[in-house]
Order: C-alpha cells, then sequence, then structure tokens
C-alpha cells in the first residue's frame, strides 16, 4: 500500500513540476516577461512566445532608434487592421528608453505601430529591421504552415 502512495505521489509531483513551466526561461535561466504574438489565425487562439533576455535585448536596441521619429503627441490614424491572414507581429511588455507607457506595439512589414495606455497611437517606420528579426524568431516558434503565412 505504502508503494503505491510513494509512486501516485512522484507522479503528481511530475505532473506539477511542468504545469510551471515558463517559455520565457532562456538556458541561463533568465526571463523578460517581453512576449511576441503572431496575429495571424481569427476564430482561435494566435501562437505566442516569451522572448529571452538576449532576444528582447536585440529587438529593442533595433527599436530604440525609432522612437527619436515618432510624432509628439497625437494619434495620427494609422491601423493595423487589414484582410484575413498576417495582421503583424504584437509585441507586449518589452522594456524601452523613454517609452513606460506603451501597451503593445504591432510590428509590420515597414512600420511599427505603438499603442499607448489611453488609446493613442503613434507609427514610425521600420528602418532597423525589427520586423524580420522577429520573422526569423518566429521561424524557431510557430508551425511550418503559420511561417509561410508571414510575408517576408
Amino acid at each position: 500500500m505504502k508503494i503505491k502512495h510513494v509512486i501516485l505521489f512522484g507522479v503528481i509531483a511530475l505532473i506539477g513540476a511542468g504545469c510551471g513551466a515558463d517559455d520565457s526561461v532562456d538556458n541561463n535561466g533568465n526571463t523578460t516577461g517581453a512576449e511576441v504574438e503572431v496575429d495571424v489565425l481569427s476564430g482561435q487562439p494566435n501562437p505566442a512566445w516569451d522572448l529571452t533576455e538576449e532576444e528582447a535585448e536585440e529587438i529593442a536596441q533595433l527599436i530604440a532608434p525609432l522612437l527619436e521619429q515618432l510624432p509628439e503627441e497625437g494619434a495620427d490614424g494609422t491601423s493595423a487592421d487589414g484582410p484575413l491572414g498576417f495582421r503583424g507581429f504584437i509585441v507586449r511588455d518589452l522594456p524601452l528608453p523613454d517609452m513606460d507607457d506603451y501597451e503593445q506595439m504591432t510590428v509590420l512589414p515597414g512600420q511599427i505601430i505603438i499603442e499607448k495606455d489611453g488609446g493613442e497611437s503613434l507609427t514610425t517606420l521600420d528602418t532597423t529591421g525589427v520586423y524580420q528579426a522577429l520573422r526569423t524568431l518566429a521561424k524557431q516558434h510557430v508551425s511550418e504552415e503559420i511561417f509561410e503565412a508571414i510575408p517576408e
């Protein structure tokens, strides 16, 4: 009887250990909290992954110079809404210099739309390759079918 309890406890412990797994932990155990979602599906959850510390730093370094191109204030009316299919990479919780009040950013081929708290949106041209960097990372995290839906 005691052996059954020990085995049952071991199985429960293994299941419980898997429940707390966190994809935002890199090989060194570092977490960022930054997430990338591929906005491509309709009616079901979009694929998403957490950036490692190194990946988040790379993307933040690519975005930082673009922040200097943002208009001072006011929405410019640009929208990421479009036809069915790929609607961009949605990036959340990426630490950016002097940009604490953004809710999320949508990275599209050639442009980045930053949605600030309160509904204001700002747009800048992607001249540093943020889109291509995210597309390269996506290949490691999404199915081949989803990856093929992401334009080059």
